[in-house]
């Protein structure tokens, strides 16, 4: 599972493809000699095993919720998410009440397509029917979320968390937070 994983990544990283979580289960089985017969069907019970797993360990602090309220007060707010399950991440933002905040959900796993890949960020646009300038990207992950809010021509602020700092040579994001 690992190493499929790890093969995953990287063919993900260098082409900007999302596969379904169930395609990760499918090769693991599929090198475990898991027969034809039921390899599908088991990789799909597997990852939605898993999945549920994800799901339910999930948390949305108060403050968190307090930010998305005050964001939504002031416009159109959306999410453009990195995620190979969209059922689950569906149901993550369902379980904590986000869902009726947002006016568009762009998951990878349903566009085939992955972050830094900017055709996510412009699918986030299209849904919220706003044009590049009109839209700040919010995003913690330097290398898939400034990359693809630059490359789709949308201001971007960094939440550098661990407060590392752009380093030389990188895309600026527009603002950096902490």
């Amino acid at each position: 599972f690992l190493a499929v994983s790890a093969e995953m990544a990287a063919a993900s990283g260098a082409s900007h493809t999302e596969l379904p979580s169930r395609e990760r289960f499918r090769r693991t089985l599929e090198r475990c000699s898991c027969n034809d017969e039921t390899l599908v069907e088991a990789a799909v019970d597997l990852s939605r095993a898993h999945m549920g797993m994800i799901v339910d360990a999930t948390v949305f602090p108060p403050s968190h919720a307090a930010v998305l309220a005050q964001a939504r007060a002031a416009g159109a707010v959306g999410l453009v998410s990195n995620f190979d399950d969209t059922g689950a991440a569906y149901e993550i933002l369902r379980r904590h009440d986000i869902l009726p905040h947002l006016d568009t959900v762009v998951v990878s796993e349903a566009l085939g397509l992955r972050k830094p890949h900017p055709a996510l960020v412009r699918a986030g646009l299209r849904g919220l029917c706003l044009a590049p300038a009109d839209v700040l990207f919010v995003g913690d992950t330097f290398h898939e979320d400034v990359v693809a809010a630059r490359a789709a021509g949308v201001d971007v602020a960094w939440i550098d968390t661990h407060g590392r700092g752009v380093q030389s040579g990188e895309l600026a994001p527009t603002y950096v937070v902490r």
